[in-house]
């Protein structure tokens, strides 16, 4: 909205910065298609582009581990015959130093879009029926972009689904609204080497295959699990249900992960257990339930409880 004329239209400003890669298209064009191909629930681009040239330059800055060790001067030692035999070939070795002397941080650039709609955050949902129907309209959307435009989301979350609230500005007559199509890839580019070496997504909204496989592509049953963890991610922390402890529950499912190499983790135990057994249960495995209000407060204890009744 323009302070100097009140009567343009409010709008959304996205001000972020974007991964640089050959092969990564500008969110404003991949919305663009999404709406030549009239993909529902999903923003309507207006304008993006680039910031200039600002670019960050860390990564020009950065030195491998290798590099900085083969700079120190190392004392040689001789190998006994057990320490020889365990050692790794040359290939292996060579493969490590090169996944060490890969930089791990990305060229980024300043970039804008600018969307027409306006949406609430997705935690804001005011009951149960809004959240479900929500979410319900985003998977309607990621169909639609899948089939009609053989696009991939590729990042679902709880950030990335909004309510767009009726034309009166209330929550009356919502639509479900899936943004944030920035790590999103054409189905006809799935057999191609990946962009990115690491997980793409985020790390508490992605599927057990996928959390398990890093290298794995992502496929439409593992978005669909991305949105099932959003509903759980909303349900347990907003609406009443009978899971004594929130917060243990929530690192467990949707922070914990398998340690399996120096800095290399895989998915969590609880989020494991939960999608194998097709049950909602906490860390102590008792079984989770939703209810139509909250639980009574459990009675307080008092001193006089706690003295023997022939001592009163």
């Amino acid at each position: 909205m323009s302070i100097s004329d009140p009567g343009t239209p409010f709008v959304y400003l996205k001000d972020c910065w974007r991964v640089v890669h050959e092969r990564s298209e500008l969110e404003g064009d991949i919305l663009s298609y999404l709406n030549e191909k009239q993909v529902s629930n999903v923003p309507t681009v207006l304008y993006h582009g680039d910031v200039g040239t600002q670019r960050t330059s860390s990564q020009k800055f950065w030195k491998s581990p290798a590099s900085a060790q083969a700079a120190k001067p190392v004392e040689k030692k001789a190998q006994t015959g057990s320490e020889a035999s365990t050692t790794d070939g040359p290939k292996q070795n060579a493969m490590e130093n090169a996944k060490k002397d890969r930089c791990p941080l990305k060229t980024h650039q300043h970039y804008r879009l600018v969307v027409r709609e306006v949406g609430v955050p997705l935690k804001d949902f005011p009951s149960g029926d809004v959240l479900v129907a929500a979410v319900v309209d985003a998977i309607v959307a990621h169909e639609e972009a899948y089939e009609t435009a053989r696009v991939v989301h590729r990042d679902i979350s709880v950030g990335n689904i909004l309510i767009l609230p009726g034309s009166d500005g209330t929550i009356q007559g919502y639509r479900g609204l899936l943004a944030d199509w920035e790590l999103s890839k054409k189905r006809d580019d799935e057999q191609k080497e990946p962009r990115h070496p690491d997980r793409t997504g985020t790390w508490q909204f992605m599927s057990v295959r996928t959390l398990t496989h890093p290298s794995a592509p992502v496929q439409i049953a593992d978005e669909l699990e991305s949105f099932l963890h959003v509903m759980i991610y909303c349900a347990i922390r907003y609406l009443p249900h009978t899971c004594n402890d929130v917060g243990e529950f929530m690192y467990n499912f949707f922070d914990d992960g398998v340690r399996v190499e120096e800095s290399e983790y895989t998915c969590g135990k609880l989020k494991h257990s939960v999608l194998m057994e097709a049950c909602l249960r906490n860390v102590n495995h008792d079984t989770i339930s939703f209810l139509k209000s909250p639980p009574p407060p459990k009675p307080k204890l008092l001193v006089i409880d706690l003295i023997a009744p022939d001592q009163a």
